[in-house]
Parts: structure tokens; sequence; C-alpha cells
């Protein structure tokens, strides 16, 4: 179904978007270690990014 016929038939009912944000919150912390070898493998080099990125700043 066109838009119009859904919001109706005037013009200047629609205006374009300027600005649309996201928030994310409640986010958690998994602590439980990793078990597979490219779990592990994959959170060495997320720590050392980490590292890199405390370091030089990223």
């Amino acid at each position: 179904m066109h838009s119009r016929a859904i919001f109706g038939q005037k013009k200047g009912i629609f205006r374009p978007v300027r600005a649309l944000g996201v928030t994310l919150s409640g986010l958690v912390f998994d602590e439980t270690p990793p078990l597979l070898p490219e779990q592990k493998r994959r959170e060495a080099l997320l720590m050392a990014q980490d590292k890199i990125n405390a370091r030089y700043g990223g």
C-alpha cells in the first residue's frame, strides 16, 4: 500500500528525518570463560586490541 494512502492525501504531511538515535542500556559483561580454542583465540585478540586502543587511543 502506498504511504500517502495510509497517512493521508495532504501535501506537507511528510517531513524528512533530521536525526535518528539509538540507545542501549542494561548491557552486562559476560564473565564466562571461553571454552573452545577459537573463542580463546578471539578473546586474546580482543584483549590485545583493547590494550593497543588504551595506549594509543582508538
